[in-house]
């Protein structure tokens, strides 16, 4: 997710184990989308599209390949999550959910909440601003949903050992017929589809390295 990477530097480290040599790597490069820019949702500044690819110095043990599908996110279907949230602590595996893509057409999303009458301006202005940047989901079992930590995760199908990339974990909307905020399933889930950027997230992928001047 590009706004995690808005404060990288080069002295970054990333972990993927905690337990081997491998496990970190430092920031080589960020880069980001060449239509990004910033709107205001909710009264927050956020980046969109909110993507960035990050080069590493050295590759990570343990990461699998995966391959970014073409495919868009239809209502109805059914992929998976994975992050690594402050509540990974508490027992959760780091591929812990399951969430089903919601329609997105404004008056379905404002039919979610359960008393949209107090807020319904803030928040159809909200929901109408971030309808056409990103899907929406809900979590397929209501004791558990992406929480802080878990943005930039991926948002996949795992078909025979073979992973397909459909998206990112960007943020979360309350609802309020739960009557709060926390991580227990009582959120819409900000998906950012890869499908419009695949083109440029390939190309960026495959940009070779640039040796510096001896």
């Amino acid at each position: 997710a590009a706004h995690c990477a808005a404060e990288l530097s080069s002295l970054v480290i990333l972990k993927s184990s905690l337990y081997q040599d491998c496990s970190h790597a430092r920031v080589d490069d960020v880069f980001y989308p060449p239509d990004a820019k910033s709107v205001s949702i909710d009264g927050q500044d956020w980046p969109t599209p909110d993507l960035a690819v990050i080069r590493l110095q050295t590759p990570l043990c343990g990461a699998k390949p995966a391959a970014l599908s073409s495919e868009s996110l239809t209502p109805g279907t059914i992929v998976r999550t994975a992050g690594y949230s402050e509540g990974l602590w508490n027992g959760r595996e780091a591929d812990w959910t399951r969430v089903r893509i919601l329609r997105s057409d404004t008056d379905f999303l404002m039919s979610l909440f359960s008393k949209p009458e107090s807020s319904a301006d803030r928040l159809r202005q909200m929901i109408q601003i971030e309808v056409p940047l990103f899907n929406f989901a809900r979590p397929v079992k209501q004791v558990g949903a992406v929480c802080k930590g878990d943005s930039g995760g991926p948002v996949y199908t795992e078909t025979g050992g073979q992973v397909s990339i459909y998206g990112i974990t960007s943020g979360v909307l309350s609802d309020p017929k739960t009557g709060n905020s926390k991580c227990d399933g009582s959120l819409i889930q900000l998906v950012v589809p890869i499908r419009s950027e695949r083109n440029w997230l390939l190309s960026t992928i495959r940009k070779p390295v640039e040796q510096p001047v001896q």
